[in-house]
């Protein structure tokens, strides 16, 4: 691993740029700084610990722009920015998407699936069925389909609720400088869709974390973007 120090000049945050140097500037502080300042590069975070790949040695990253090589005798420690509100964003959705479903799968309406659900667990259409003047709507047996849509009603505004929740998320992670413009229009996109596309809206939420997850993970980082380290692309020293 190569250190770049571009300017002499000491910093507060560390990034690596394209070609797998790890540098440090002090006007970048951010994912956003260095989108703003069109550097093709990863943000990392203030310090941390990596490792130098040409003697084995353990480097640590101060916050102050300053390294030093230590013994190599730590565990897997990463360079991390504040990544909790990323981590409730991603709880927020899920907790909105399993809310939504179960409530859809109550009682969806014409728009989305056309059901409803008795209470004994058998699903019924919304639409006559052929020959029949009007749709089923239940007896003492399956219940009613407004008792369906009674019981469906507080778990879909609970979904919305948490996806207001995501928004909140979304909106601290981009202020607190984890996100960028893109990313910020990406998700409060992704995140409205979920929140009041009904199951289908679910579905594409579900689609779009998993696409977050593949990302996240380490054979993406190293081989699709070209990152060393851990989970995020963040800086890691193996054991």
């Amino acid at each position: 691993m190569r250190l770049v120090d571009p300017d002499g000049m000491e910093a507060e945050d560390w990034y690596e740029d394209s070609e797998g140097n790890v540098v440090y500037d002090e006007n970048v502080k951010s994912q956003a700084d260095l989108d703003n300042l069109g550097i093709k590069a990863y943000y990392l975070g203030k310090s941390g610990f990596g490792i130098n790949e040409s003697t084995g040695m353990g480097v640590q990253y101060n916050s102050d722009g300053t390294t030093q090589e230590v013994d190599n005798m730590l565990g897997t420690v990463t360079i991390s920015a504040s990544r909790s509100s990323i981590m409730y964003s991603s709880y927020a959705s899920a907790a909105s998407g399993i809310l939504t479903t179960v409530g859809e799968l109550k009682h969806s309406g014409r728009l989305g699936l056309g059901i409803w659900m008795g209470k004994n667990g058998k699903f019924y259409s919304q639409s006559a069925a052929a020959g029949k003047a009007r749709p089923f709507y239940g007896n003492q047996y399956t219940g009613s389909i407004n008792e369906a849509k009674s019981i469906a009603r507080p778990l879909k505004v609970g979904g919305i609720a948490f996806g207001f929740y995501n928004y909140a998320a979304i909106g601290y992670s981009y202020m607190s400088g984890n996100m960028s413009n893109n990313q910020l229009i990406g998700e409060s996109a992704a995140n409205t869709i979920t929140t009041f596309g009904g199951i289908y809206g679910v579905a594409f939420g579900l689609g779009w974390e998993f696409g977050r997850a593949i990302t996240n993970t380490n054979v993406f980082q190293e081989y699709v973007l070209k990152k060393q380290g851990g989970k995020d692309g963040l800086l890691s020293t193996p054991q």
